[in-house]
């Protein structure tokens, strides 16, 4: 098949208390053999400017491929950007997946150094991202793969 099913899994900070906004669910990724169809959309020109981040903790695990697999999706809508105070840049993109008919909110981290990929790989990634914790639309926070000099996040509604 396609698209091969994971559940998701987070891992909370001690002492922080697993709340309503928090759920866990399922996410799709196409099999490893399968290769991108068209690179990443360049970061746009206009910068939104600088927000307040809540913070999501995701446990990160590392896909069998670094690819991301652009074929299963019909279309890529770059639908905001927003810049850390540490120049990492955040872009969210909605997609809208074809098998499945459902939309998908693509969470891109730009800016990050070998040695932060490296990092966040090997243990639970602290992400700052705009509004997703607030959402109530979003649902479930799902698994992570890496890009080029980016790491994806991928949040199904």
């Amino acid at each position: 098949p396609l698209a091969t099913t994971f559940a998701s899994s987070l891992s909370l900070a001690p002492g922080m208390p697993l709340t309503q906004e928090w759920s866990i669910g399922t996410f799709h990724i196409l099999n490893a053999s399968q290769s991108p169809q068209q690179p990443l959309n360049p970061m746009p020109t206009r910068q939104q400017p600088d927000c307040q981040l809540p913070l999501a903790i995701v446990e990160w695990c590392q896909c069998e491929s670094s690819a991301i697999f652009w074929s299963f999706f019909s279309h890529d809508v770059v639908s905001g950007v927003h810049k850390r105070a540490d120049g990492m840049y955040i872009r969210k993109s909605r997609l809208r997946v074809e098998q499945e008919d459902a939309l998908c909110d693509l969470w891109v981290l730009d800016g990050l150094s070998p040695l932060d990929r490296s990092r966040q790989w090997q243990a639970t990634a602290f992400l700052m991202i705009s509004g997703l914790l607030m959402n109530d639309s979003l649902g479930a926070i799902f698994k992570a793969s890496e890009v080029q000099d980016s790491m994806v996040l991928w949040v199904f509604s």
